[in-house]
């Protein structure tokens, strides 16, 4: 903002008083500059209310199920998620399990409890199906949101009967994998945010130099 506002309008000042032709990036900077300086009203209103709207649209239940999904689909901070998720779900249930607290019941407490809106459906889907005499392990193998290992494991806890077991099992190992990708993404962010700068340095550096380099030659 303090480039665009301050410092842009002062370097293309001079290309303004010329007649030469500038190149496309030192119009596109131009046209930033401009927008910043005599637009920043509409700019504040429009990010406000595109805030306000998308709170708005979240709140409604067709609005929170697309923002979760797409949430979920975003790289990395997706993986993240999921792995928070699937922790929460597995260390409740083992919680659950182990106080003797009825399969059913479990379900809807942990789907009270579950903030994403994909994984509440998936839980209500396979409440109904429990509901109906099948057994977890095969609801939770036939949702594609629960990751297969999931179903799998609940399956052996079913046949060994040691369910609060594997639960508590599951919980560590996705609690092991949010922090792998946790520690991973703090050390991505770095070289990506020096990429970003560099594309904006660069981009700034040619939109300046250009006009320069044109008023240089054409004499």
């Amino acid at each position: 903002i303090i480039m665009m506002t301050f410092v842009i309008p002062r370097l293309t000042s001079l290309y303004r008083e010329t007649t030469l032709e500038l190149p496309l990036p030192t119009k596109i900077l131009i046209a930033v500059s401009d927008a910043f300086i005599n637009y920043w009203w509409v700019m504040i209103i429009c990010a406000i209310g595109a805030v306000i709207g998308l709170r708005r649209w979240i709140k409604t239940p067709e609005g929170k199920l697309h923002f979760d999904k797409l949430v979920l689909k975003m790289p990395i901070i997706g993986k993240i998620l999921t792995n928070v998720t699937l922790t929460n779900f597995n260390r409740t249930f083992g919680l659950l399990t182990t106080a003797g607290i009825p399969l059913l019941e479990s379900i809807n407490i942990v789907q009270d409890l579950t903030t994403n809106s994909v994984f509440k459906n998936a839980l209500k889907a396979a409440y109904q199906g429990v509901e109906r005499g099948l057994s977890f392990s095969a609801q939770l193998l036939a949702l594609p949101v629960f990751p297969r290992i999931v179903g799998q494991m609940v399956r052996v806890g079913e046949e060994t009967g040691k369910l609060d077991e594997i639960f508590i099992k599951l919980a560590d190992y996705f609690e092991s994998e949010s922090d792998h990708l946790v520690k991973n993404l703090t050390v991505a962010i770095e070289p990506i945010v020096l990429v970003v700068l560099g594309i904006g340095v660069a981009f700034l550096v040619i939109s300046i130099i250009l006009p320069i380099y044109k008023l240089t030659t054409s004499f």
